[in-house]
């Protein structure tokens, strides 16, 4: 009996979501091509002595791309007893090719033809049998989503399988098949996407509608979310205070006392008083990736990166970093052309991730009155970031890109409420484990910086520690950009290691943030400095594992950093002009008003020049004359 089992098929076949139903696991399932750029490996739900690995989506064996020489490098090393080639029943004409290189690896094999139930609905018989005398191999229906065969797969896959040997006729026979049936057998949930397409994608609507779902997104996740995690943050808030007056009582110790209840609990209040907003943010993320609805915004950004010299698939790395950096720039290992590669590595931490958009929320919420437009405003600035970025590098040889790309646009399903609870159950977690415990350590690391010196412990003296030395000395820089002060300079560099930290910091500094920025221009251009600002330690590793070079890496750390200084600059001044506008128009006319009285000085007062460097000049010419008569 075998005992690793992986999964091979062309992108947007279903894998993921079969893995998912597997293994029990909610690895993040989008209604795209790309969503997985790395194998990921897994215990059987009900053997587990059974390992699956989900490996990337490709369409050959040929290798042209990273994550493709990634599944012939798993594939070589044999560490598997069988295939589960995974076939979309709704489009096989898709899969034939690749099952037919299968035969190359001459293992056991199993083919899977998912979405079964979508052509049951639509009256459509999938003719499995033509299918498995063609190659000779098991084919079971099934729905990876619904869950629908998967024990029958699972058996035959280690009672049943056998290597591939495909008869060339009959594969002819078979696509032969597949093609005539395919015009007149069209899915209801093809037919009906469109139809849906028509709008979603029309030059009129689809940028609207686009906007419009950002902002609903972001108004649930701040009005709803936000209110729910301010009472259990003020919760938290109450029993901190109440457990440093207790703790100072019994210890004696009030600077411990300080550090447990205001730093420790704090710390832990932070993290969960944000948490239903990342919930909501993860969830409407999550449903977004399993519509097919990504896919739509990058088609309809797509021409726009064309033509600013970035490749097609580049598109599918922005819509990963939306949901984690280290995601996007990951995904772009799948690129082929080198150029393009490193075009988007520089360029993808432009888009807001799930870390950068908890910063917005933050803000707009403790700034901006929770509004909703100015939060779904960040997702504009990122795709006009990239844009400008793009012309920019574009005009280098070095990041000129020349290839093509075919955009594959999946059919619209409605999300799964079980991969949908699960993800953003998943990835809750993850940012409790991963990014929370990032924010509680600057928590307690910010309090020891803020409550201790050269001198030892300040009590309560913030003038005297660490971190006022350090923000005093290093807010010069943001002097032009209007948040020039110690907090705001601090709060930036703890977002090197976590943009979230940004929070953490802010509120362990000062209880108002909007008296950091000298106005709403530059509270909303330091946000869009932590946007466009070279993005956590995380994502920078990643970024110089797939640019392979330390100048090219320091390049964009330094590219990136200047983008944002420069933005942040153009968006205070601006603030500066449009808030001083009718001062500044008065100063122009006053300058110019004396000036005028100036110049025409000797004029205005004797009504006759005789002081200009002409009348001068004339005045010492008759003067000669009279000496020399």
């Amino acid at each position: 009996m075998f005992k690793n089992l992986c999964l091979i098929g062309t992108p947007n076949c279903g894998k993921t979501t079969l893995y998912n139903a597997l293994t029990g696991s909610f690895e993040t399932v989008g209604n795209r091509v790309g969503v997985t750029v790395e194998e990921k490996s897994g215990k059987l739900k009900k053997r587990p002595e059974i390992t699956v690995t989900d490996l990337p989506g490709l369409y050959s064996l040929s290798a042209d791309s990273e994550d493709e020489k990634a599944v012939l490098t798993f594939l070589d090393k044999k560490k598997f007893d069988a295939v589960i080639y995974v076939m979309d029943g709704t489009n096989p004409i898709k899969g034939l090719s690749l099952l037919t290189e299968i035969t190359k690896l001459s293992v056991p094999t199993v083919v899977a033809v998912n979405f079964c139930d979508e052509l049951e609905k639509s009256g459509i018989e999938f003719d499995d049998k033509i299918l498995s005398d063609a190659f000779n191999v098991p084919v079971v229906k099934i729905s990876a989503r619904k869950g629908k065969n998967l024990d029958a797969l699972i058996s035959a896959a280690l009672n049943k399988a056998v290597p591939i040997k495909f008869d060339a006729e009959k594969v002819k026979a078979v696509k032969s098949a597949f093609l005539r049936a395919k015009p007149v057998g069209k899915t209801k949930s093809e037919i009906l996407t469109e139809k849906i397409d028509k709008v979603l994608l029309s030059k009129l609507w689809g940028f609207p509608i686009m906007f419009a779902v950002c902002f609903i997104m972001f108004f649930l996740t701040l009005n709803v979310g936000g209110r729910i995690g301010t009472v259990i943050g003020g919760a938290i808030d109450n029993a901190s205070d109440k457990l440093y007056v207790y703790l100072s009582g019994k210890t004696g110790g009030v600077w411990f006392a300080d550090l447990i209840s205001h730093a420790v609990v704090g710390g832990v209040g932070n993290v969960l008083g944000f948490l239903p907003q990342i919930i909501f943010l993860f969830f409407f993320l999550t449903a977004l990736e399993q519509t097919g609805y990504t896919s739509r915004m990058a088609f309809l950004t797509d021409e726009i990166l064309n033509k600013i010299g970035l490749c097609g698939k580049s598109v599918f790395s922005f819509g990963l970093s939306c949901g984690c950096a280290v995601s996007g720039v990951s995904a772009a290992s799948g690129i082929e052309e080198k150029s393009a590669r490193e075009t988007t590595v520089y360029l993808t931490s432009f888009m807001p991730c799930g870390a950068k958009t908890a910063v917005f929320s933050y803000l707009c919420g403790k700034i901006f009155g929770g509004n909703a437009f100015l939060a779904a405003s960040f997702y504009l600035v990122g795709i006009f970031m990239v844009c400008i970025g793009g012309a920019i590098l574009s005009r280098f040889k070095r990041f000129k890109a020349t290839g093509g790309f075919v955009m594959e646009m999946p059919t619209l399903r409605l999300p799964s409420v079980r991969v949908l609870y699960g993800a953003a159950r998943d990835k809750t977690a993850d940012f409790l484990l991963k990014a929370g415990s990032i924010i509680f350590a600057v928590s307690v690391i910010l309090w020891l910086l803020k409550n201790f010196g050269f001198s030892g412990y300040t009590g309560g003296d913030i003038e005297k520690s660490f971190v006022y030395a350090a923000g005093n000395v290093l807010k010069y820089a943001f002097y032009p950009l209007g948040f020039g002060n110690w907090q705001a300079t601090v709060s930036l560099l703890s977002g090197i290691f976590a943009k979230e930290a940004v929070i953490e910091s802010l509120s362990a500094v000062t209880e108002d943030p909007a008296s950091l920025f000298s106005t709403a221009y530059s509270a909303y251009g330091f946000m869009v400095f932590v946007l466009v600002s070279p993005p956590c330690v995380a994502a920078l590793a990643a970024a110089k594992r797939e640019l392979k070079s330390r100048k090219l890496f320091w390049g964009m750390a330094v590219f990136q950093f200047l983008t944002g200084y420069l933005i942040a600059l153009v968006i205070n001044v601006f603030g500066i002009i449009a808030l001083n506008i009718g001062k500044i128009a008065a100063i122009v006319l006053t300058l110019t008003a004396a000036l005028t009285i100036i110049c025409l000085k000797n004029t205005l007062i004797s009504g006759k020049c005789g002081d200009c460097k002409k009348c001068r000049t004339v005045k010492a010419s008759c003067r000669r004359r009279e000496r020399a008569g």
